[in-house]
């Protein structure tokens, strides 16, 4: 974590002659420093990735731990969609993935889906700048109406619609199935569906009719959550090809999919 500042104002800080690389370094730093003392300080910073520039306000680590895993470490590295106009962010959290994909796909809808009504309020504060992305407060699953979505006692990374551990507290959220929600929206389809749901991915794909609405996938599967095997989790996909594209740890990984033409 000590380099990440650095590798921000390098990666994201603009021009190399931009002053704001230097400006960048000193307040990621001084923002990290009041993490470590336990008194962080929000921290407004400009950051400019594929020549599209943008702020952000950093609030706790996991601003920052979200920043190097998707801008710097390319997390959800993909296949270019040619021409894409509708991209579902799943499981948005505060927004980093919405903003990492404006800025690939300026011409693009980027509805960024959230339940956690806190970490709503957060995502809706960091994608305020862009007009393309759409928050919307809910989940989406294998069912239609409300459900129980359970929030995580120590990181706001894990809330889910799979009840993991002790302690977490339970809101009820508002819950659309992939095809319903295309329907609902008045969508094609969905070009590229982004998806990080801690365990919730296999009821996301197991119905033909949802995965028939989306011609491109990336995120994480948690096998550990899900309890199945790599190959039990591609056999879900028999229209795409598929390629897990990064290990995460023993039971984690980054995947990716294609619709066969």
């Amino acid at each position: 974590m000590l380099l990440v500042p650095l590798r921000i104002g390098i990666s994201l800080g603009g021009p190399f002659w931009s002053v704001n690389r230097i400006v960048l370094v000193v307040k990621a730093y001084k923002f990290l420093i009041s993490i470590a003392l336990k008194r962080p300080i929000a921290t407004e910073v400009e950051l400019e990735y594929l020549s599209k520039k943008f702020r952000l306000v950093l609030r706790s680590s996991v601003e920052l731990a979200l920043i190097r895993e998707i801008f710097l470490d390319d997390e959800y590295k993909h296949e270019t969609v040619q021409d894409a106009e509708t991209i579902f962010d799943v499981g948005a959290n505060i927004g980093m993935a919405s903003i990492y994909f404006a800025c690939i796909y300026p011409d693009a809808k980027i509805y960024a889906f959230e339940p956690d009504p806190q970490v709503f309020a957060r995502l809706k504060d960091q994608v305020s700048s862009f007009e393309n992305i759409i928050p919307m407060q809910m989940a989406l699953g294998g069912t239609d109406g409300t459900r129980n979505f359970y929030i995580h006692p120590e990181s706001i990374l894990s809330g889910s619609l799979i009840e993991r551990v002790g302690g977490q507290q339970q809101v009820t959220v508002p819950s659309r199935k992939i095809s319903t929600l295309v329907e609902e929206l008045e969508l094609g389809n969905v070009d590229l569906l982004k998806f990080d749901i801690e365990g919730g991915e296999r009821e996301l794909f197991e119905n033909e009719e949802d995965r028939k609405c989306v011609a491109n996938l990336v995120g994480e599967v948690h096998l550990d959550i899900l309890n199945c095997t790599k190959e039990e989790f591609e056999g879900l996909f028999p229209e795409f090809n598929t390629v897990y594209t990064r290990r995460i740890n023993d039971r984690r990984y980054l995947f990716t999919g294609v619709k066969k033409v």
